[in-house]
């Protein structure tokens, strides 16, 4: 099960399948569809897509693979073309020197990945603020376990 999530900064929409990730609704702008109102949400596609790519990008340090309990949380503002509008920041923190090398190489993750220009324009403001929790058992090259 895959550690790597995502939250699209108030409603939490969980993804089932192969990977674990988690999508908050900052508007909570209603859908178009007739009947019951529900908050517009990313599909399970394109949620996968994000979290994909950013796994492809993530260059974790080799002394990290077996980090138990590092996760880095990394905040992403980004602009209609899918470009950052900031830098990402990485939003907790750990007193552990480990952290700061994990920190590093996941804000590095997302400047690597941008643009996000697959991300549908017409749901912009689902996606414009973005949370990313970074898990080093996650990464390709963790040890099992």
């Amino acid at each position: 099960m895959s550690r790597l999530s995502l939250h699209i900064v108030c409603l939490v929409l969980a993804v089932a399948g192969a990977h674990d990730l988690s999508a908050q609704t900052k508007s909570g702008l209603p859908d178009q569809a007739p009947g019951p109102k529900r908050p517009a949400t990313l599909t399970t596609s394109e949620l996968n897509t994000l979290m994909n790519r950013i796994r492809a990008c993530w260059a974790l340090p080799v002394a990290l693979r077996d980090a138990r309990d590092l996760i880095v949380t990394v905040q992403i503002d980004l602009k209609r073309d899918g470009s950052l509008a900031r830098e990402p920041s990485v939003i907790n923190s750990d007193p552990r020197p480990a952290f700061q090398a994990a920190a590093e190489s996941a804000v590095r993750a997302v400047r690597k990945c941008v643009p996000f220009d697959f991300l549908p324009a017409a749901k912009y403001d689902l996606w414009k603020s973005i949370e990313i929790n970074f898990d080093p058992r996650d990464h390709p090259g963790a040890a099992p376990g």
